[in-house]
């Protein structure tokens, strides 16, 4: 068993490296967190309440309409447009257009193309010697023009849920409890 004055150099060390090491473990936690978020959102089609993330629109629109915009595709644009003029008409939805292209269509996952969440990142938005506060979002201003249009449409779908927290806390926890293991401080 250490003296007294071994756990205070233990527990000192200890809380150093926490200090040293915040910023990047807060970054693990938040890419921890941003995983639990897209899967559930992507999988489920879940808000952090548990209500649906909504339907996609039914709202009829010139066929052409579908794919103007994309930067990038997966398949050919002209190709994918001329099969949902074939198969639904000169007018067709946004649910018609993702069912052309075998994208789920029972419930908004808000990933078409994925460069919406392939560009979602903890952004640091204050950092001082006690704490790091991140927010979700984009560098790219595209994607977080994505983002925050979906968001104002349809609320917060990277909002946390209650079991994420808990279990980002659990894991938190897990993390801080190593380090002190580390150090010979429990």
């Amino acid at each position: 068993m250490p003296s007294i004055n071994e756990y205070r150099s233990n527990l000192q060390a200890a809380m150093a490296e926490i200090r040293a090491n915040r910023v990047r473990e807060t970054s693990l936690i938040m890419l921890d967190e941003l995983a639990l978020i897209k899967a559930r959102v992507i999988n489920e089609g879940k808000k952090a309440d548990g209500s649906t993330t909504g339907k996609y629109s039914q709202a009829l629109v010139p066929y052409w309409y579908h794919g103007s915009s994309l930067k990038i595709a997966p398949f050919n644009v002209k190709n994918k447009q001329k099969e949902l003029l074939k198969k639904k008409g000169y007018f067709a939805s946004y649910e018609d257009w993702r069912d052309i292209n075998n994208r789920p269509t029972a419930f908004k996952n808000f990933s078409f193309t994925g460069e919406m969440f392939k560009n979602i990142q903890p952004l640091v938005v204050a950092n001082d010697e006690y704490s790091t506060s991140y927010i979700f979002g984009s560098k790219d201003a595209d994607e977080q023009k994505k983002i925050d249009y979906n968001k104002s449409r349809d609320g917060d779908f990277l909002k946390q849920s209650e079991e994420e927290k808990a279990l980002i806390s659990r894991l938190n926890r897990q993390r801080i409890i190593n380090i002190m293991q580390k150090h010979n401080v429990t």
